[in-house]
């Protein structure tokens, strides 16, 4: 097996053991942190976890010699979405003094991200498949666009309503209302699993398969554990609202 097919994978090996694992105790950053935390402050930690995807990508890609419509199509979208994980998003977050991600979970996220950063990259370049210019009006492609602009959107809205529950210096937890929030307790992260998952099928690639699956890995069960969370600190949490999945979970 070539180097880059054991890299593949050991990212879907991994997303099976984080499944299980952060199934049964969720990592330990944010509302779910020990009291006496210590680790990276929670803004530099989410640079650090996203620098990888907005450097190795865009890096990989032209380093490959990759070119063309349809890649540079892919790599806009690859950037919208690290773009804002890793500089919008540290720079907008507010009641975050104090708060840190632990090491452990830092390195992980960096080390997954530039994973993925650099198979991705090979993907858009061109090195794992040909994307002709009928790529664009392809079935593959214009759903998994839309799945991922769809997905895109939910996620940010809901982001930036949690940061907007906190006047600047809060330094504690709101239960959320308003849009998206009445079906679900995590709309960001069934945002992120509807992108992710629509890369997955506009790329149509194994390392496209293997964002997705990470993504459900990672968010799936902390979405549970948030919810659980929020049902043990507000009791007037509505009681037909959903962890990640209205109507279902």
């Amino acid at each position: 097996m070539t180097p880059v097919g054991l890299m593949l994978g050991a990212l879907f090996a991994a997303s099976g053991v984080l499944f299980v694992l952060t199934g049964r105790a969720p990592l330990r950053y944010g509302r779910h942190a020990a009291p006496d935390a210590s680790g990276v402050p929670i803004r530099l930690a989410w640079i650090l976890i996203a620098l990888p995807g907005l450097v190795l990508c865009p890096w990989t890609v032209y380093g490959a010699g990759g070119g063309g419509v349809v890649p540079l199509i892919m790599l806009v979208l690859w950037m919208l979405a690290y773009g804002w994980r890793g500089v919008l998003y540290p720079a907008l977050i507010r009641g975050t003094h104090g708060k840190r991600m632990p090491w452990a979970a830092v390195v992980l996220g960096a080390v997954f991200t530039a994973a993925l950063a650099y198979l991705n990259g090979l993907v858009i370049a061109e090195t794992w498949r040909a994307y002709p210019l009928r790529w664009l009006w392809s079935i593959r492609f214009l759903y998994g666009v839309m799945l991922f602009v769809a997905g895109m959107f939910i996620s940010r809205a809901a982001d930036l309503s949690l940061i907007n529950l906190r006047r600047r210096g809060d330094l504690g937890y709101v239960l959320p209302r308003g849009i998206f929030f009445e079906e679900v307790s995590c709309p960001n992260y069934l945002g992120e699993m509807l992108m992710w998952t629509g890369w997955a099928i506009l790329t149509w690639s194994k390392p496209g398969l293997a964002s997705a699956t990470l993504a459900v890995a990672l968010l799936l069960p902390r979405a549970v554990s948030h919810h659980l969370w929020y049902r043990r600190t507000f009791p007037n949490l509505p009681p037909n609202r959903r962890a990640i999945i209205p109507f279902v979970m």
